[in-house]
């Protein structure tokens, strides 16, 4: 899969151990409309998805996050690869450890059909919300924003895979959300 771009904050000890954390997020585009978590706590928006689980391939994992917090059915035959994220910094749970999160994006195609959700406690917690907006320029915005006050690296790297997004589906947009 090709890598998109990379996050190091440099700000780990180099020999320190690594703590992988792999995810894998969904791009669903239909009908000029793209499908995103509004997460209510920060204001921000982000791509379904979240962790591959033990035994899982990154494209299983990401047809199980979208339905889980979208309620959408993803269309097997219709996964593509579009590209990875790697992001590095110090590990929050052992200072001399580092964190490393590879995040897999892919293309897919969603049914009509739309059941019922299963949200996990943290985003109940957050509030986040399925949402089709035919503009990223206002989520992209809210992510920038968000990012600035708070800081989060998924603010950062959701806003710049965004705009990839943006770049390739939605040349010509003008306008907010």
């Amino acid at each position: 899969m090709r890598e998109l771009f990379r996050m190091d904050r440099k700000n780990y000890n180099p020999d320190g151990k690594v703590y992988t954390r792999p995810s894998s997020r969904g791009i669903v585009v239909k009908d000029g409309k793209v499908l995103l978590n509004r997460v209510a706590k920060f204001d921000t928006y982000e791509f379904p998805g979240g962790g591959i689980e033990a035994g899982e391939t990154p494209e299983q994992a990401m047809i199980r996050e979208v339905a889980e917090e979208t309620g959408r059915v993803v269309i097997p035959e219709s996964v593509r690869e579009f590209g990875i994220v790697i992001r590095r910094q110090r590990d929050s749970k052992d200072p001399d450890g580092i964190f490393e999160q590879r995040n897999y994006y892919y293309l897919c195609d969603v049914t009509d059909e739309v059941r019922p959700r299963k949200p996990d406690e943290h985003e109940i917690r957050e509030g986040a919300e399925p949402v089709w907006l035919e503009s990223l320029t206002g989520p992209i915005g809210c992510n920038k924003e968000a990012f600035e006050r708070v800081g989060e690296a998924f603010m950062e790297r959701e806003m710049r895979v965004m705009s990839i997004v943006k770049e390739r589906f939605f040349n010509d947009e003008s306008s907010g959300r």
